[in-house]
């Protein structure tokens, strides 16, 4: 797991073999900065639980979400 620093906008790229990925803290749009309200994001290696996000937080960049599911 890699947490960017700080900044004002989304990350444009992502790592090779990583995805982008945010917790449960709504962002309150795309310029929502790291730890905002507790917000914070991430890279990870891809794995089963993650579901892509339509949240509007990073409209240039694929990015995710863990699933809470028990399944």
């Amino acid at each position: 797991m890699y947490y960017p620093p700080s900044c004002s906008r989304p990350p444009a790229k992502v790592p090779a073999g990583m995805v982008l990925v945010h917790n449960s803290v709504a962002a309150r749009g795309a310029t929502t900065r790291q730890g905002t309200r507790g917000f914070r994001f991430y890279f990870i290696a891809p794995h089963d639980r993650l579901t892509v996000c339509n949240c509007g937080w990073a409209p240039a960049v694929t990015h995710y979400r863990v699933s809470r599911s028990a399944n």
